[in-house]
């Protein structure tokens, strides 16, 4: 453990500050640490180059990691692991790696590219820094202030759905962009994108690289095979990867039957909101569509639970064409509430009997004794 711990120090410096909570490497020579709090600009995640992070250092620290703990570890092996997690002692620091072909750079490497994440444990700090209710945006005098309280006006034909599209994609809502082929889905998908402010932490993950991130650089690409049966490395794995990497929205290339169970379970976690695309014509024909792939992953789902759950978790964006052939966007459709229970019989027998007993003084909607007359 000694060793592995002198091979940790230079990573260690960064996550072990008393200002950070956790730091991510995307590629070599560079780190990010997430503050506990924003610095003067605004800014929760910081950028440090750091010549000393090479990839063949970090592979080392990955390999380390793994033997050290008894996971297995082949990056360089399509069908071995190329992930590893851990619980760094003494302090607990949960400890992310990813290596391969499954990693890729704006310039990609022949053996493939290296990403790892590390969350500092509760033991960490040698002085636990105060923290106070307001870090969470809570105010004396001020109640629980909403989230996603700009949504409902996308279906408002009344208010700018421009910016009130900005103000979700800004705020964190999951949107789906559905529509048939050729209605201009990935280029709304990056026009999207470009709305996007360039402190977000990003996550793509794709079966063919696409997706192109200009103006964030803090992002991490996964690539995965779709043809290759024998890959170890598939969605579930990079669910693991996400979970653990702390990203502000995930991308998603697009919905398929082969994602779309492991995307879902990743949906409602709090681990970054999320941005994706899916082959269908109309918003219900969506919301029936994503059901079907999720289910052909996980069977036996309830389909008006699944598909009402779809509706509350989704701002859904239909592309289509109107009579000239040219690409529009034929509907907007916000994240809908779950509807409220229907009361059942006997509930609504005792809250009538409720206010009539207030009004008379006893209850006149209670079932008559048999024998004798309902009372007037």
């Amino acid at each position: 453990m000694d060793v592995l711990t002198r091979m940790l120090g230079i990573v260690a410096e960064y996550y072990e500050h008393p200002e950070h909570e956790e730091i991510a490497i995307n590629q070599p020579n560079e780190i990010w640490c997430r503050r506990r709090r924003p610095d003067a600009d605004g800014n929760v995640w910081v950028r440090f180059s750091d010549d000393r992070l090479t990839h063949s250092y970090l592979r080392t620290i990955m390999q380390a990691v793994a033997n050290t703990y008894g996971h297995p570890f082949n990056p360089d092996d399509v069908a071995k692991p190329r992930s590893v997690f851990a619980s760094l002692a003494p302090y607990g620091h949960r400890f992310c790696g990813v290596a391969g072909a499954v990693v890729c750079y704006d310039q990609e490497l022949p053996e493939g590219g290296v990403a790892l994440c590390v969350r500092k444990g509760t033991g960490g700090d040698a002085v636990i820094a105060r923290v106070e209710y307001a870090d969470w945006g809570l105010v004396e005098g001020r109640g629980v202030q909403k989230g996603h309280h700009h949504i409902a006006k996308l279906a408002d034909a009344n208010v700018d759905a421009i910016q009130a599209l900005r103000d979700a994609i800004q705020q964190g809502c999951n949107i789906l962009i559905s529509g048939g082929t050729s209605t201009g889905k990935t280029t709304l998908f990056n026009r999207i994108l470009e709305e996007l402010d360039e402190r977000t932490r990003i996550i793509t993950v794709e079966d063919t690289r696409e997706i192109r991130l200009r103006n964030n650089p803090n992002h991490m690409h996964l690539v995965l095979s779709r043809t290759n049966k024998n890959a170890s490395f598939g969605y579930d794995e990079a669910i693991d990867v996400i979970m653990r990497s702390t990203p502000d929205i995930v991308l998603v290339g697009e919905i398929s039957t082969s994602n779309a169970g492991a995307l879902w379970k990743l949906t409602g976690t709090g681990h970054g909101a999320m941005l994706t695309t899916i082959h269908a014509g109309t918003v219900e024909h969506c919301y029936d569509v994503l059901f079907e792939r999720i289910s052909a992953n996980i069977p036996n789902l309830d389909r008006m639970m699944m598909v009402q759950k779809i509706r509350e978790n989704f701002c859904v964006i239909q592309m289509g064409r109107d009579l000239n052939n040219n690409r529009v966007i034929t509907d907007i459709m916000p994240p809908q509430p779950p509807k409220a229970k229907a009361p059942a019989l006997q509930e609504l027998v005792a809250q009538a009997d409720a206010m009539l007993e207030s009004v008379h003084g006893r209850p006149a909607l209670a079932a008559p004794a048999r024998g004798l007359p309902a009372p007037h």
